[in-house]
Parts: structure tokens; sequence; C-alpha cells
């Protein structure tokens, strides 16, 4: 019986039972209401009032479980949508995971598409440097200048090949041969004997100057990258005589034992480049950065490096003879035994500067700034230093016999056992300027400045201007000097006494 009644309640379903339950206690609690609340109804209205109340009691207990089981249902229908959307949200997200991955895959064989399309314009570029065609090896070095802005993998690559082509297109000098007058000529004095005809450099060869030119105009971003990961151009060698290279960038590049005679050089970028014993007589170098580059026994004779930024360059060595270098910017820049003979340096900027041993023969260094600029043992014999900045200058010394220092500025300049003979020193500013053991025979000193300088040692014999009737000279001013008893006074002037 109990089996029964448990088969009975699992198939009618536990809802259901608790919902007929629930439906009697209600019926029985409005009967106890009626009779409890209502006792003035009748006995005949019993009946019909149980009747009533039995009919109404299914009612009530159907409504309320339809509208129980209508939630369920509602309920049941909310997770299984749910459901449904969440597998409907995996689908996809699986497909767009499947999109992406085919997006990828597409864009991988792109790039590979790419890469190889780029090696084969390389490799055809290149195969059209070594074209005989002129306009052919053009469009390849054109062609390989696209490639280099087109692809920063490939940059590199194309600037190597380039300056290899460079290289190797100038290994020889590129010379052409002047036609001597002919024997007998006017201009030859009318000597039979032929002379042999001269050779001047020619400028390079098309091609040569168009990968020049590709060379030295790369992109800011890609010069950026080469000074990030230490790459150089390397043109070590070359022959680039009379090459236009105007504003080319070319900072840090090797170029050491170049041939750059006659170059245009004009506003080039040389910051940091190896230029050591390069060959750059002539060049036109105006307004040329070479802040920190590498001079050193460099060829510039006769060169143009007006305005030049030279700042902390290595000239050691270097041959600058005839150089014009007026306004030039060398302040901090080595120029130790460095030849300077005969250079224009007006207005210079050598503040500083190494100059240790640097020869300075007849160089022109009107108004040049050389303050604590280091010019021991440096030859500047007849050289032209009016009006020269040489305030705490250091020149022990240094050979400055005949040179012209009229009105130069030497205040606290060491010139101790300096070579002045003959030197011209008229009004020039020595005001405590260290002069021991210096040479000043012979020297012009009228209205000299020797208040406070050290004379301990030095030979004033024959000294022009060391006179009490010299202009802007007493003998007030010798006593303001530090004499000592080796200190050779010319005639006319006498040693200070000191008390004591």
């Amino acid at each position: 019986m109990k089996r029964k009644l448990l088969r009975i309640i699992h198939q009618t379903g536990p809802g259901i039972i608790a919902f007929a339950i629930f439906g009697f206690v209600l019926f029985i609690l409005a009967v106890w209401w009626l009779v409890a609340f209502h006792p003035e109804l009748s006995l005949k209205d019993w009946p019909w009032t149980f009747l009533s109340a039995l009919a109404a009691a299914p009612s009530l207990i159907l409504t309320w479980f339809w509208r129980t089981s209508h939630k369920e249902r509602d309920l049941e229908n909310d997770a299984q949508r749910l459901q449904n959307e969440a597998q409907r949200i995996e689908k996809e997200e699986q497909r767009l995971q499947n999109e992406s991955q085919r997006l990828d895959n597409e864009n991988q064989r792109i790039q590979n598409e790419e890469a190889r399309l780029l090696t084969d314009r390389f490799n055809k570029a290149v195969e059209l440097l070594g074209n005989e065609n002129l306009q052919i090896r053009l469009g390849g070095i054109y062609a390989l200048e696209r490639i280099a802005q087109d692809s920063e993998r490939d940059h590199w690559a194309v600037m190597e090949t380039l300056s290899a082509f460079v290289r190797e297109k100038t290994r020889e000098p590129k010379l052409k041969p002047v036609a001597a007058p002919e024997a007998g000529d006017a201009s030859t004095g009318g000597e039979e004997k032929e002379p042999p005809p001269e050779e001047r450099f020619e400028p390079p060869d098309t091609d040569v100057q168009a990968a020049l030119t590709v060379l030295g105009r790369r992109r800011e971003d890609r010069r950026k990258w080469e000074k990030k990961e230490g790459k150089r151009l390397d043109l070590r060698g070359a022959h680039l005589a009379r090459a236009d290279l105007q504003s080319a960038h070319l900072a840090g590049a090797y170029l050491s034992r170049a041939h750059l005679e006659g170059a245009f050089l004009e506003k080039a970028h040389l910051e940091g480049a190896d230029l050591s014993d390069a060959h750059l007589a002539g060049a036109d170098l105006s307004d040329a950065h070479l802040a920190g580059a590498y001079l050193s026994r460099a060829h510039l004779e006769g060169a143009f490096l007006e305005k030049a930024h030279l700042e902390g360059a290595y000239l050691g060595g270097a041959h600058l003879e005839g150089a014009d270098l007026s306004d030039a910017h060398l302040a901090g820049a080595y120029l130790w035994g460095a030849h300077l003979e005969g250079a224009i340096l007006g207005e210079i900027h050598l503040e500083g500067a190494h100059l240790w041993g640097a020869h300075l023969e007849r160089a022109e260094l009107s108004g040049a700034h050389l303050e604590r600029a280091d010019l021991r043992e440096a030859h500047l014999e007849s050289a032209d230093l009016r009006y020269a900045h040489l305030k705490g200058a250091i020149l022990l010394l240094a050979h400055l016999e005949g040179a012209d220092l009229r009105e130069a500025h030497l205040e606290r300049a060491d010139l101790r056992g300096a070579h002045l003979e003959s030197a011209d020193l008229r009004y020039a500013h020595l005001k405590g300027a260290y002069l021991e053991g210096a040479d000043l025979s012979d020297a012009h000193l009228e209205g000299a400045d020797l208040r406070g300088d050290h004379l301990e040692g030095a030979d004033l014999r024959s000294a022009q201007g060391l006179t009490q009737e010299a202009q802007g000279l007493t003998q007030a001013q010798i006593d303001s000097a530090i004499l000592d008893d080796e200190t050779i006074l010319p005639k006319g002037l006498a040693r200070p006494v000191r008390e004591g």
C-alpha cells in the first residue's frame, strides 16, 4: 500500500499533491469562517454556501496552480534562452577567433609576398648597377633609393651596396691632362724643351655622383636608426675629388684616406666622421659641421673653412697651410703639431684649443679668439695677431719671432721662455702676464701695459719703447713689473729698488 501511494505521488507530481492539500485546507478555513462570522445564515442556505465554496475552491486552486506553473515555464524558457544565447556567443567568439587567425595568416602571407617582391626588386636593382648603359645604372641607383625608403629592413643593405658601388668605381683618381704650351711659345720664353703635361682632377662620373647624392640625402628617421645601431657609411680610400656633397649627411662616416680634393662640402654634416689622412686640399667646407670629427694628418691645404664648426675636432698633425679658417669655430679642438702656415684665421674661435707645437708661421690671426688656448712651443713666427684675444693662453716656449701682436690681449698669458725677438707688442695688453725667461730683444713695446708682469730673467736688451720717454710707458710702470737679478734691461731704464 505504501509503495502504491508513493508511485501515485511520483506519477501525479509533488506539486499537484501540495496544491490539493492546500485547496482542502483552504476549503475548511472558508467553512469555519462562514460559521464563525456569519451566524445569520439559515440552515437552508448552508447547502448552497457549501456547494458554492466547494465549487470555488478548485477554481482558486487551479488558478493559483496555473499561475505558478506559468512562472516556472517562463523561468525555464528564460534559462533555455540564456543558454542558447551563451551558445550563440560562444560560436560567434569561435568564428571571430577563426577570422582573426585567418587575417593573421593573410597578413603574414602578404608580408612574405612583400618581402619576396622587395628582394626581387633589390636583386634586379643591383643587377642594373653593373650594366654598361649609364641610364640603366642610374635607374638601378634610384630604384635602390626607393627600396630604402619603402623598407626599413632593407635600408642598410641599400646603403652598403651603394657605398661599395662608389668605392669600386673610384679606386683610381680621375685625372684629365692639361695641354702644355707648344715648344717655342712666348709663355715658355722660347725654350725648345716641351714641359710635361699637367693633370687636374675631374668630377666623379655621373653614376658615382648620383650614388653619393642618394647616400647624402637619407631620411632623418633612417639616420637616427643608423646612429642608434652604430651603422656608419664606409667610403674609405674613395677618389671623390670635386664631388658635390653640399649639405650631405655623412655624420660618422668612414672617410679615412679618401680623396676629396676640391670637393664641394658647404654645410655638409660630418660630425664625428673619420677623415684621418684624408685629402681635402682646396675643398670648400664653409659652414660645414665637423664637430668631433677626426682629421688627424688630414690634408686641408688651401681649403675653405669659413664659419666651419670644428668644436672638439681632432686635427693633430693636420695640414692647413694657406687654409681659410676665418670665423671658424674650433673651441676645444685638438691641433697638436698641426700645420697652419699662412692660414687665414681672422676672427677664428679657438678658445681652449690645443695647439701644442702647431705650425702657424705667417698665419693671419687678427682678432682671433684664443682665450685659454694651449700654444706651448707653437710656431707663430711672423704671424699676424693684431687685436687677438689671448687672455690666459699658454704660450710657454712659443716661437713668436717677428709676430705682430699690436693691441693684442695677453692678460695673464703664460709667455715664459717665449721667443719674442723683434715681435711688435705696441699697445699690447700684457697686464699680469708671465714673461720669465722670455726673449724680448729688439721687440717693440711702445705703449705696452706691463703692470704686474713677471719679467724674472727676461731679456729686454735693445727692446724698443722701454725708455722713460716712451709713449704710455714710464719708469713707474717698469717699477710695477716683477724683475729679478737676471732680468736684462735696456739702456735708459733703471732696475726698480725693492725695500728690504
